[in-house]
This record gives C-alpha cells, structure tokens and sequence, in this order.
C-alpha cells in the first residue's frame, strides 16, 4: 500500500469522487471501494457521492497508522518477504553514516534477502551484546551481502 499525502485534502472541502481520485492521484472505483468495503462515511442523501475533505483526512490517517508496526532493537522489516525478522545466526554489519546514526545490515533467517534499518549510536552497545556485529571502516554501505556459499571441489 502506497502512503497518500493527506496535506493535499483541504479540510473544509466536500469532494466528488472524480475530485477526490484527482486529488490523491488514485481511480474513483479505489475511493467506492473505501466506502462500500473499509467505512469511508460519505454525505447522506447527496448523488453524486460527496464526501466531507475532513472525514478522507481521518480514514486516510487511520489506515496509515493500523499497518505500522514498532520494531524491537533487535528486528527488522524484510522487503522481500514482508515479514518481521531476526538477523540470519544473529551476525550484522554496521556502517557509520554521521555522528549520530548507522546503518545496521544483516540477513533474513526467513528468505536470505537483505535486511537493514537505520539505528542510533546510542544503542549500539545493546546491539553489539545482541549480534555479531561486523565494521565498515568507511561510510560506503555494503553492495551485497552472501551468507549462502559453498565452496565445492575443496
């Protein structure tokens, strides 16, 4: 699911559902959907359907906020299997970016993808007690990372 810019909406705006679909960049059909299937509430009595720029900026944020999920230190979000997951035998690499924050760098135990997440330094002693944490000496991020190798004919 795309994030949609609620700052576009004016608030005190009742709009068409061509006007709103413009508006957020989406297809009418994608707003009666929200109204018939996820409780878009619309004007009552008014066709065609009109809806209140206040109300879409109240669904709008709630939908955005039920999928959030908060992060333990220790997790990290797979792009590739869209799952929460651990670091792959609890081994990362973390690379400097300023003075403040890393970048923290390890692989899925589910699917072998790439994972990673953006940390502050103030918790890299709970993370160093947490992983196995390997150091990039410069600020350049690793490209590739191959935990899946064998070395055959040895």
């Amino acid at each position: 699911m795309r994030r949609i810019n609620t700052r576009r909406i004016k608030a005190k705006y009742s709009y068409s559902l061509q006007e709103l679909a413009n508006v957020i960049n989406c297809h009418p059909n994608t707003i009666s959907g929200w109204i018939k299937n996820e409780g878009l509430r619309r004007i009552d009595g008014i066709y065609p359907y009109m809806i209140y720029g206040q109300v879409v900026i109240e669904f709008l944020k709630m939908r955005q906020l039920k999928n959030k999920t908060k992060l333990l230190l220790t997790e990290f979000r797979c792009c590739t299997c869209q799952a929460t997951s651990t670091a792959w035998e609890g081994i990362a690499t973390i690379a400097t970016i300023n003075s403040k924050i890393a970048m923290l760098q390890a692989v899925c135990e589910r699917c072998n993808g790439k994972i990673s997440k953006i940390i502050s330094l103030k918790n890299s002693a709970e993370i160093e007690k947490t992983f196995s944490i390997h150091t990039l000496q410069s600020s350049a991020l690793i490209q590739s990372t191959n935990t899946n190798c064998e070395t055959k004919g040895v």
